[in-house]
């Protein structure tokens, strides 16, 4: 019977390294299937959704559809204060809220927001305007 060699003395920190690296590099996932896993049976396209999701963690308020230079559409955000503001900035006036839904005023016009939170972090909330 041969004896055991011991073994290389490069061959621990390599595999250290590369572990390391392979979890470094799948952190993202790991995150995103963390955070949105009860994403996909919330809501109906969820895909746009996942693909705004780094933008809204960064920046707090990311528009997913609508139709550009209006305010109307679906929002990701990580609170409702982004929200409000960026309406407060558009020259809407909160008026009142009922709740999930809160209502906005500018001249004639009316604006309704509805937010679900579906994960601790990130709520979705659809905007509708009424003349």
């Amino acid at each position: 019977m041969r004896p055991l060699s011991p073994s290389a003395p490069w061959k621990g920190p390599v595999v250290a390294g590369l572990g390391f690296l392979t979890v470094w590099a799948l952190w993202p996932l790991i995150w995103l299937g963390l955070s949105f896993g009860s994403l996909r049976t919330q809501e109906t396209d969820a895909a746009p959704l996942l693909w705004a999701a780094p933008g809204a963690f960064l920046s707090g308020l990311v528009r997913v559809s609508g139709a550009p230079h209006q305010i109307d559409g679906r929002y990701l955000l990580r609170s409702e204060d982004n929200l409000d503001r960026k309406l407060r900035s558009a020259g809407w006036t909160f008026v009142d809220q009922m709740g999930a839904s809160r209502f906005y005023h500018q001249s004639e016009a009316r604006l309704t927001t509805t937010c679900r939170q579906f994960s601790r972090y990130f709520s979705v909330c659809n905007a509708v305007t009424k003349d």
